[in-house]
């Protein structure tokens, strides 16, 4: 993160070591046999441990958080849905529902990161200049009198082969 990190950037950090500290103490309560076992159980740890290193690496790379949008909004979406259930169902109780609010919490915060970051330039990418702004590629052609687009130029080759004698 920059020096002068904004404060979405600050609270995106602090609710993924939130959901990393849920993760590590699901992991530490099933090991010490304290908390639930079996394969659906480490299922769920390893989700929270995921989605807790995925928040960080988007509060510092703040490219990445557009990325995660979809996936995370599909899984609070799914987990909001089964949490009410089971809350009706009286099979999940209220604690339990509510260790899922850093994720809530995260997902809102992801989406102002990756809005607030969606003109920045990618990584990588050509960079754009002002002066680009009015110019026309090749293809962006006009159309004619009449209606008719003109057919986009041909580009010329920038080399030129001997030919063999």
């Amino acid at each position: 993160m920059p020096a002068a990190a904004p404060p979405r950037h600050l609270a995106l950090a602090a609710v993924a070591v939130v959901q990393l500290w849920l993760a590590l103490h699901q992991l530490l309560a099933g090991a010490t046999g304290h908390g639930g076992s079996g394969h659906l159980f480490n299922e769920g740890a390893a989700w929270n441990l995921a989605w807790g290193i995925g928040l960080l690496v988007a509060a510092v790379h703040a490219h990445r958080a557009a990325g995660l949008l979809p996936t995370l909004g599909g899984f609070v979406a799914a987990l909001v849905t089964f949490s009410v259930n089971d809350l009706l169902d009286g099979t999940a109780t209220t604690a339990r529902v509510a260790s899922h609010v850093p994720l809530v919490a995260g997902l809102l915060l992801l989406h102002l990161v990756a809005r607030a970051h969606r003109n920045q330039p990618t990584p990588g990418a050509p960079a754009r200049h002002d002066h680009d702004h009015g110019r026309r590629d090749d293809l962006d052609v006009a159309p004619r009198a009449g209606g008719r687009r003109r057919r986009p130029r041909h580009l010329r080759p920038t080399a030129h082969h001997r030919r063999a004698a």
